[in-house]
């Protein structure tokens, strides 16, 4: 079976959806499947290259978006309408498939019988802060006329959570649920099983928190503990600066109280970011109890995990089937700065010793839940309808 993964951004490792798809292929390769990736770009950087065993190419995209975003749009669709003439699948699979491009694979399949898979990983909601404005309104229309309508018709779904999965097996698809997978090989040169030992508590954050993530209730967990307690604690934060935090709200009277706790490194390498985020005792992740949040599901977690690094969480999504309070992580009441601060108390109460244990059981358990390896069969039952 020849199978093609098409996703309108840049390989191999541009964002965490990337990632998802490049380990898709590497599952995929695994099964058994000739697999080839299919992206845009709209950078002048190489287009077609090797990732990782996995071959992929990209599509040049022009460089319009707002009220000429049509442009871009027509342009790619009349692209992949000649890419896909020339060239034959058995099946696609296909991420952050919405409205613009949806059209192209659907008379594709219907003229060759190629089946159709969609990566779902996303329910937007009108009141996250990334869909407002215009822009940002036509998104969240093409996210929910995807949902109801589009999605359906490709019949095969790859649903990140069970809210996910319920949604489309409750229309007739094909739905197989897989959660953030990992190669595992990757993190093996940094997962820290070995004693961790800093002087203080070091919590981790990577990414940016201004789309989905409450991260500021971390920050403001810091004056609800012990002056004691605040001297034992560091909140790192990598892919965020201060002017992120500003804009997000914080003022910059509170982050100079509390300059001695926390500390924004801004963008360094993704490699880098692994090593930072295994030598922490703990990464922190905050979200609302909100159909978005529910229906996603953290990266994060599962490389937080993968790093052997647990979380500090509250639990939104299947969060609760991998973060085991007191065994693979800490789990918060919720989202708010209080049940935070609980759960930064924890974690400061706890010793060496335990720490390193709940590190080790946070790696184990990510080495079967979120290891790509661990859904091959799975996968190979799922295309097999």
């Amino acid at each position: 079976m020849r199978i093609l993964l098409f996703a309108p951004f840049a390989f191999p490792d541009s964002c965490a959806d990337a990632v998802r798809v490049m380990t898709f292929a590497k599952l995929l390769q695994e099964a058994g499947y000739e697999t080839e990736i299919l992206g845009v770009t709209a950078s002048e950087a190489k287009v077609d290259g090797t990732a990782l065993g996995i071959k992929y190419k990209m599509m040049r995209s022009l460089p319009y978006y707002g009220i000429r975003a049509y442009k871009r749009i027509n342009a790619l669709k009349k692209g992949l309408s000649k890419y896909l003439a020339n060239n034959s699948y058995d099946l696609i699979l296909l991420s952050h498939i919405y409205y613009d491009y949806a059209d192209v694979f659907l008379r594709y399949s219907k003229k060759t019988g190629a089946m159709l898979v969609v990566n779902a990983v996303e329910w937007y909601e009108k009141d996250n802060v990334q869909f407002q404005g215009f822009r940002g309104k036509i998104n969240l229309i093409k996210n929910r006329i995807a949902l109801r309508y589009v999605h359906p018709k490709m019949k095969n779904v790859i649903a990140i959570s069970t809210l996910l999965d319920k949604h489309y097996k409750d229309r007739g698809c094909n739905t197989v649920t897989i959660p953030t997978i990992v190669d595992m090989t990757e993190y093996s040169s940094v997962a820290s099983l070995k004693v961790k030992n800093n002087e203080k508590l070091v919590i981790a954050y990577a990414g940016s928190p201004a789309r989905k993530d409450y991260i500021l209730n971390a920050i403001y967990a810091l004056p609800l503990l012990s002056r004691e307690e605040r001297e034992k604690i560091e909140l790192h934060f990598y892919g965020t600066e201060t002017k992120t935090l500003y804009g997000l709200g914080l003022s910059e009277e509170f982050l100079e109280k509390h300059s001695a706790n926390v500390f924004c490194h801004g963008r360094i390498p993704y490699e880098d970011v692994k090593q930072k985020i295994a030598s922490a005792d703990f990464t922190v992740l905050l979200r609302p109890n909100k159909r978005y949040a529910n229906a996603g599901f953290p990266t994060k977690v599962g490389e937080s995990m993968a790093c052997g690094t647990p979380v500090i969480a509250n639990i939104t999504s299947d969060l609760g089937k991998y973060i085991i309070d007191g065994e693979t992580g800490i789990v918060c009441a919720n989202e708010t700065p209080e049940a935070c601060a609980e759960g930064f108390k924890r974690a400061l109460a706890m010793s060496t010793e335990e720490k390193n244990k709940m590190c080790k059981s946070a790696y184990e358990m990510a080495r079967v839940a979120f290891n790509y390896e661990s859904y091959v069969d799975e996968m190979r039952e799922f295309l097999n309808k």
